[in-house]
């Protein structure tokens, strides 16, 4: 079994740990792609800490004005980010990310560093 070394999201949330928080289902998809042994035991822990929040209608039309957006401003973000910020924007929650400079790009998205 791989090991899985805690990083700096980890300690974030080990320091955060009332704060409600959930996972894009697209970024859900990007950690399991990244993760050779499904059986790993830090799924069914993340599972049980992070509620999977879902691509829906509302966050879809979301997605297609801020991308229109930033497309017009030229100051356009990766597609799974933009999904993932946008699912952010529909739940009213913050996102955290290393990726802060881009993700700061999107209107009315809270970013927080790790």
């Amino acid at each position: 079994m791989e090991s899985c070394r805690p990083g700096r999201s980890a300690q974030w949330i080990r320091d955060n740990g009332e704060e409600e928080a959930g996972i894009s289902a697209v970024a859900w998809g990007e950690f399991l792609e990244g993760l050779r042994d499904r059986s790993h035991p830090i799924v069914p822990e993340l599972r049980g800490r992070f509620s999977v929040w879902p691509v829906g209608d509302e966050v879809a039309e979301i997605y297609g004005r801020v991308v229109r957006g930033l497309r017009q401003q030229g100051r356009l973000v990766g597609s799974n980010d933009l999904w993932i910020a946008c699912t952010a924007l529909v739940r009213g929650a913050a996102l955290l990310t290393r990726n802060v400079e881009e993700m700061a790009r999107v209107p009315g998205l809270r970013v927080m560093g790790y």
